[in-house]
C-alpha cells in the first residue's frame, strides 16, 4: 500500500462497510394501512400530488403531454406509442 492509500485509510478510518442486513435493522417500516401509514401517505401526497398514473403503462401520455412531469419522459424502444 502506497503513502497516499495508508493517509487515505488513517484519515476515512478502519470501518468495514455495513452490509444490506445490518441497514435493514436500522430502518424503521410503517404498517400502509395503520392510522400513521395512511396520514404519511395523504402528507406525501398533499405536497407532491396523485400522480401514480404517470409511472404506469397506460396511454395518457396524449392527453397530458402538456404537464411538467413529461419533461422527463422517455420513450422506450420497444414501445408501442
Amino acid at each position: 500500500m502506497n503513502n497516499r492509500e495508508m493517509a487515505w485509510k488513517k484519515r476515512k478510518g478502519l470501518k468495514e462497510p455495513e452490509t444490506i442486513q445490518e441497514r435493514m435493522k436500522k430502518m424503521k417500516f410503517n404498517d400502509p394501512w395503520s392510522k400513521k401509514g395512511i396520514a404519511e401517505r395523504e402528507a406525501f401526497s398533499k405536497k407532491y400530488g396523485r400522480a401514480w398514473w404517470l409511472f404506469t403503462e397506460n396511454n395518457s401520455v396524449i392527453k397530458h403531454k402538456d404537464q411538467w412531469i413529461y419533461q422527463y419522459w422517455k420513450m422506450e424502444d420497444n414501445s408501442n406509442e
